[in-house]
């Protein structure tokens, strides 16, 4: 247990969670992880998809430190295996900011990224002022 001692109590249940999994339901899954991966490459493919856009949340950021505690809309993405990266999209009235989720193709982060960088600038340029 001091191995886990800086760890949160929910973060070290999960991990000992983990650690109980059995052999046969780790590869069970791990099959499964494989066969949606390539299902999402297989549509992105006949369709012409490069990147995956979508929320990264149901609603806006929590002001603080505060966590969303809402993974449905990267649970998905994240047991596939797929790469993502969240950027802030619009903000709300309050001015909390809106995720937006970019999704690309299994061991393609860097392509992911200089995605990101480029969605990223074309967001932010409507906030940039002239020198």
């Amino acid at each position: 247990m001091c191995v886990y001692r800086l760890y949160r109590p929910g973060t070290v249940r999960a991990i000992e969670k983990g650690n109980d999994v059995r052999e046969a339901d780790l590869k069970r899954a791990r099959e499964g992880q494989r066969l949606l991966r390539e299902s999402i490459h297989a549509m992105m493919d006949k369709h012409g998809i490069d990147f995956w856009i979508c929320p990264s949340s149901n609603g806006p950021a929590p002001r603080g430190d505060r966590p969303t505690g809402y993974g449905a809309m990267t649970a998905l993405w994240s047991y596939a295996g797929l790469p993502c990266v969240s950027l802030p999209g619009a903000k709300t009235e309050k001015g909390l900011p809106l995720g937006l989720q970019l999704v690309g193709r299994f061991e393609c982060d860097e392509a992911l990224l200089d995605c990101a960088r480029y969605v990223h600038r074309k967001l932010d340029e409507p906030n940039r002022r002239p020198a």
